[in-house]
């Protein structure tokens, strides 16, 4: 009976041992908010990026994204509906793509 104690009292140390070595460590709040804040800011750095990338596209570039808008809403509902499935919309939205593509601007 003594033996048994003891390699119970050994089996929970352990378990409680191993336990809190498994727990998952957790940065304290101020790291999180500057991390979060970080990237926050690289978000936004982003956006402005690719706005600034937008306002300077040529007007057919920007017809060409508006006719993919369209497109791809089309085929969303398409998929939606179930009357394509997922590798069809792939292949159909990139044939689309390759077909209506502008020319790069030289320059």
């Amino acid at each position: 009976m003594k033996t048994r104690l003891t390699f119970l009292a050994l089996g929970l140390l352990l378990a409680a041992g191993t336990a809190q070595a498994q727990q998952r460590q957790q940065p304290d709040p101020q790291t999180r908010r500057e991390a979060m804040r970080a990237r926050h800011e690289a978000m936004q750095q982003h956006r402005d990026a690719m706005r600034h990338r937008f306002e300077n596209m040529t007007p057919e570039q920007k017809a060409f994204f508006q006719a993919l808008r369209s497109e791809r809403g089309g085929i969303r509902d398409q998929v939606k509906a179930g009357t394509l499935d997922r590798l069809g919309a792939r292949q159909a939205l990139r044939a689309w793509i390759q077909a209506n593509r502008p020319p790069r601007p030289q320059g």
